[in-house]
């Protein structure tokens, strides 16, 4: 698990590191708290990696609702997407999902996985 993900947990999403520990059951408490620590002395290098990550979905989102023929939207309402992101399961299936396009192969949602439910 990358440090961004917890710092995202922690700082974006109002997480604590116990509710970190639960969500990631295989990091210990001492692991959290070190990738805070190291967020914390480097701030500007995992902002960087949030905006990246930033304009990856925005460009995602563009080149999928530039796709769509049958004028179905394609954006979630944000108060939605937040709710999704917010929960541990979506959040770990959402940035599956990302990899996949990212290595190319977007077809497969990770919704359609067995081990995703």
């Amino acid at each position: 698990m990358r440090v961004s993900q917890i710092a995202t947990e922690y700082e974006r999403m109002g997480w604590t590191p116990d509710n970190i520990l639960q969500a990631h059951p295989h990091l210990s408490l001492a692991a959290i708290h070190d990738a805070l620590s190291y967020y914390y002395d480097n701030t500007a290098e995992i902002h960087e990696e949030w905006r990246r990550a930033e304009e990856l979905e925005a460009g995602l989102r563009a080149q999928q609702a530039a796709a769509r023929s049958d004028g179905v939207p394609t954006d979630l309402p944000q108060d939605e997407t937040d709710y999704l992101l917010h929960t541990p399961a979506n959040a770990r299936r959402l940035r599956k999902w990302i990899r996949q396009i990212e290595a190319g192969c977007p077809e497969q949602d990770p919704a359609d996985d067995a081990g995703a439910r």
